[in-house]
């Protein structure tokens, strides 16, 4: 099985070179290319890419920004710098890539990523069998141990998060939304806006007309907003 990638560079040439240098390693599918970083975002939503390999340095847009924005909704997925200049390695470390490769890329290390990548979504894809140990999270007095399926929904407080349970109870964790989301680490939590995630095993009606969508565990049912990113993405996520 090869791995599915996307690639931006908005130098054609530079395009064309890394694309021939994925194609090369035999375990690469390239789904497309993108000159214009504003159509990354909805071609990830669209085509649910393994992988992504980027530029930073484009003209007005930053590729550490596009990897911000790609953590909200995606927070595993692998992202891959290719750039020109190491001046950009420390900067872009803050927004957890999977990996920097400096032009022109070299082959040996261009394969090597390749393969830690394959690695690391098998990883993720073994992790994903039932879940029946106790997981931490941080909260404002300590710790709390919960099943995944107690959590219900994690709602974004400025720098923190409230952590909303299956029986009701509610509590405040001092991990942002997308490091707790990432902590989780399950494809049953899915992002459906910008401050919201849930336990999809608790979703009982999307309205993609009205825009929101309805979970409900016991006696608690919510109505919550839903974003189009998420909209276009659900089939894939779910």
């Amino acid at each position: 099985m090869k791995l599915k990638v996307i690639i931006l560079d908005d130098e054609q040439e530079a395009l064309d070179l890394l694309y021939g240098l994925l194609t090369a390693t035999g375990k690469v599918e390239i789904l497309k290319t993108l000159q214009d970083p504003l159509k990354l975002e909805s071609s990830i939503a669209a085509l649910n890419p393994d992988a992504v390999f980027t530029d930073i340095q484009m003209p007005n847009y930053n590729g550490l920004e596009i990897l911000e924005n790609i953590r909200e909704y995606h927070p595993t997925l692998p992202v891959v710098y290719v750039s020109a200049h190491k001046k950009f390695a420390l900067e872009a470390a803050k927004y957890n890539p999977f990996s920097y490769l400096l032009k022109p890329v070299n082959r040996k290390e261009l394969n090597h990523t390749i393969d830690h990548i394959i690695s690391y979504l098998n990883k993720i894809e073994n992790d994903e069998s039932p879940k029946k140990d106790k997981i931490s999270l941080p909260v404002k007095d300590g710790l709390i141990y919960v099943n995944y399926d107690e959590i219900l929904s994690l709602t974004a407080d400025g720098n923190y998060t409230n952590i909303k349970l299956a029986d009701g109870k509610t509590h405040l964790s001092s991990y942002n939304l997308g490091r707790l989301h990432e902590q989780l680490n399950s494809k049953e939590f899915v992002r459906i806006n910008r401050q919201t995630v849930i336990n999809s095993k608790y979703l009982k009606e999307i309205n993609t007309r009205k825009k929101y969508c309805i979970v409900k565990v016991g006696g608690i049912e919510e109505k919550i907003e839903v974003s189009n990113t998420f909209l276009k993405n659900m089939n894939k996520q779910l």
